[in-house]
């Protein structure tokens, strides 16, 4: 038998056969190892089927086995071959520029660098925290001087600059940032074209949009795993305003027949601050007050001196209180202490800031009374004809003489011009300096326009048989008999 791989016998001729077998036994199996099993079986039945099934059972246990573990070994040989150098343990993560602060929102790199608001030069820094506060640019911005982190505002993607990439497993060597961050400027929602980012901030533009969007960010290392952390894509929007003013003035009518001064008229927005406008008043004259920007819902508007000199009410799709009526009969109440002033203040979406104060002129002309009704000149077909002459003595208020109302100097007390009611021979144009120009179709205002606004005038024809009107709808200007209707008295007040 065997025993802890010794053989063992009782007698020399038993042993020598025994010897004999071992010696074959081992030859054969050492030249069928590495036959399959089912050969190496066969062969050992062949030999002795009852006697060596046992030991085939185990052989082939532990050769499986032996094969199962070389396989393992192997493989993991390979693995650790391949990640020799990688440590598992913490993803990397992304450091501020200070190099310690650790990003953990992507609005800490979503922040701009902006002209410091009290015009005492340099920067400040935006928190993409604080996009609920509408900024007010200073006095001389360009849309260039604007920063996102480091980056231009140009609407071009770039990588975040300054960032640097850490790991608590010391894997950060080879670490870098991936993404892109993009800012870029809006006015009423169309992108500003890149030749114009070095323009000044126009002061009645806006309003304004700077977005920023931050794209894939990603902190990667070459090493340990994970090797990246994944913060993901995000944008946010600053609201921005020029330095802001009062920008137009808006009269009530606004019919312009194509025709005004470009110079000091907006076709939409009325008349610019700098015009003039009014240089002349009437009670019930009517307009409104315009900030910067097309976005009027952020202003509101208050008077100070206006009691029973004017009134303050909201035009829908204007500021709050900064429609403008004037209430006053006469230039002289109007003019009182001072003429009014009013106050235009904006919401920076937190608070009321002062924005711009805009104090009334004292109007050149100002109406003293209207008929209110049609009204002749005179009383005869011509007006050198007649012995009455019922417009100028409405408006005088007296009995008027022949010679008088046919000397220019005396009517012209009494009636306005045609030149002082409209502008142009055909319609009025927009403009400054008359009333038409000014307000538009004045019998829209009623008051002293009223009923039909065609207007009697103190010109007369150079054989002073006719009288110059102005036409009410258009401000044409015509020549009439003294005894056409629909004409309304009009008397000069100043």
């Amino acid at each position: 038998m065997l025993k802890y791989n010794k053989l063992v016998c009782d007698r020399p001729t038993k042993c020598n056969i025994l010897a004999i077998f071992r010696a074959k036994q081992t030859l054969q199996l050492k030249s069928t190892i590495h036959l399959s099993s089912y050969n190496l079986k066969t062969y050992i039945a062949k030999i002795n089927p009852k006697r060596y099934q046992t030991l085939f059972t185990k052989l082939i246990v532990i050769l499986s086995s032996s094969w199962l573990l070389v396989t393992n070994v192997s493989a993991l040989s390979s693995k650790s071959a391949e990640t020799e150098k990688m440590i598992t343990g913490n993803p990397p993560y992304i450091l501020l520029s200070d190099g310690i602060t650790p990003l953990t929102d992507l609005r800490q790199i979503m922040g701009i660098n902006f002209p410091n608001r009290n015009g005492q030069g340099g920067t400040e820094w935006i928190s993409a925290w604080d996009t609920d506060q509408t900024l007010r640019a200073p006095k001389g911005m360009h849309f260039n001087d604007v920063w996102a982190y480091a980056t231009p505002t140009d609407g071009v993607a770039y990588n975040p600059p300054a960032l640097n990439v850490d790991d608590n497993d010391g894997d950060q060597v080879g670490g870098y940032v991936s993404g892109t961050i993009r800012a870029t400027w809006f006015e009423n929602d169309i992108q500003i074209p890149n030749d114009k980012l070095s323009s000044e901030i126009w002061n009645c533009g806006g309003p304004y949009k700077l977005r920023v969007e931050v794209s894939n960010i990603q902190a990667k290392t070459q090493y340990g795993l994970p090797n990246n952390r994944d913060y993901g894509s995000s944008s946010v929007e600053y609201r921005i305003i020029p330095n802001g003013q009062i920008c137009y003035l808006r009269p009530y009518e606004m019919t312009n027949f194509g025709d005004h001064d470009p110079n000091v008229f907006n076709n939409t927005y009325g008349f610019s601050r700098s015009s003039g406008f009014p240089t002349t008043g009437f009670q019930g004259a009517t307009y409104t007050l315009v900030g910067s920007g097309s976005d009027q819902s952020r202003y509101r508007c208050s008077s100070n001196n206006g009691n029973g000199k004017i009134k303050l009410a909201t035009l829908n799709g204007y500021g709050s209180n900064c429609q403008v009526t004037y209430t006053a009969a006469q230039k002289s109440a109007f003019i009182q202490n001072g003429t009014p002033t009013i106050t235009m203040e904006y919401y920076n979406g937190r608070d009321w800031e002062w924005l711009d104060s805009f104090t009334i002129p004292v109007p050149a002309k100002w109406p003293s009374k209207g008929s209110g009704r049609e009204m002749y000149y005179s009383d005869d077909r011509y007006v050198n004809g007649s012995r009455q002459f019922i417009a100028l003595e409405f408006c005088a208020g007296e009995k008027v003489m022949y010679g008088s109302a046919l000397n220019q100097t005396f009517r012209e007390k009494y009636l306005y011009k045609a030149s002082e009611l409209s502008n142009n021979d055909s319609h009025f144009i927009r403009a400054v300096g008359t009333f038409m120009g000014e307000w538009g179709i004045t019998k829209r205002y009623g008051g002293v326009w009223r009923p039909d606004g065609d207007l009697w005038t103190a010109d007369l024809s150079s054989n002073l048989q006719r009288v110059y009107r102005v036409m009410g709808m258009t401000g044409r200007i015509e020549t009439q008999s003294p005894r056409y209707q629909s004409t309304t008295t009009v008397c000069r007040g100043d």
